[in-house]
């Protein structure tokens, strides 16, 4: 016999003369499995252990549900910033928002141990008399814990990184000409006066409405869309917001393309009046 069998036979009757021992009267006595030691190995063999598989298979899917967790999380939240507006990006984002500004960094600190001393020793005094005293004779450093300040500069490197990549992130394609579109009914008012369309000054323009069309216009958040162009006369593309499909968002590439050619000088005020008459238009650049 091998000295697992051994050790679990010496196990088997071990647990046998408990049960005989404890035996209550009028009860049948049922032996119990033995309990194998998940640390005996034999060579060249797997573990013995009845659990250590299903632990580890649980372990593992655990851990898989958490990572996918954390990045469905994560996708929510990118989503959510492409969403923002700057003022309301940095108030979700913003050091004051993280806690990181100066204020924040004096709250965190505190004041020596021997300038509070003599408070200590004095029960009776209020809290009105010591902010008095502060006043009178500010304290001329505070103290730290190590740890705290460590904290407070990784969360500053990790703002300033943030910052860095939503700059780098409104400075590419669409968002560095025309900036952020946001809004669910936008209106685009295009000048195509003789001095923003004559020259061959029409080719580029019309490239980057094309890939605005694209990039923002073309998208699930946009509902209602109203095009028109002003030089001395107003040009509608449609003559009321248009619900935003394949077939709206080629008839405006076709418009960008082929109709908005020059049209005579910049009546930009007669423009914005046009467009004010329209109804559900509550787009906003940021």
């Amino acid at each position: 016999m091998s000295e697992i069998q051994i050790e679990a036979l010496n196990l088997f009757l071990h647990d046998r003369a408990n049960l005989s021992k404890d035996t209550i009267p009028n009860t049948v006595s049922v032996a119990r499995k033995p309990k194998w030691n998940s640390d005996v190995s034999k060579p060249n063999h797997k573990s013995c252990a009845f659990t250590s598989l299903s632990d580890e298979f649980m372990q593992t899917k655990l851990h898989h549900q958490h990572a996918l967790n954390n990045v469905r999380s994560k996708r929510i939240r990118a989503e959510e910033t492409v969403k923002q507006s700057t003022v309301e990006w940095l108030e979700n984002y913003g050091l004051k928002a993280k806690h990181l500004t100066i204020n924040d960094f004096v709250a965190i600190g505190r004041i020596s141990e021997s300038r509070m001393r003599k408070f200590n020793e004095n029960p009776t005094a209020t809290m009105d008399q010591i902010v008095a005293e502060f006043k009178q004779d500010p304290p001329s450093h505070l103290e730290y814990d190590l740890k705290e300040v460590n904290e407070f500069e990784c969360g500053l490197h990790e703002s300033i990184y943030s910052y860095t990549n939503r700059v780098r992130w409104l400075m590419q394609d669409t968002r560095k000409i025309f900036g952020l579109i946001r809004g669910e009914n936008v209106g685009l008012l295009l000048d195509s006066s003789d001095a923003n369309l004559g020259f061959n000054r029409d080719k580029q323009l019309k490239k980057h409405l094309i890939e605005l069309v694209n990039e923002q216009l073309n998208s699930n958040k946009i509902k209602t869309l109203y095009v028109a162009s002003y030089g001395t006369q107003i040009n509608a593309l449609w003559p009321y917001p248009m619900n935003v499909n394949t077939r709206v968002i080629n008839e405006l590439k076709y418009f960008i393309k082929e109709q908005l050619i020059p049209s005579g000088g910049s009546n930009l005020l007669t423009g914005i009046k046009h467009v004010r008459l329209t109804l559900l238009i509550n787009a906003d650049f940021s």
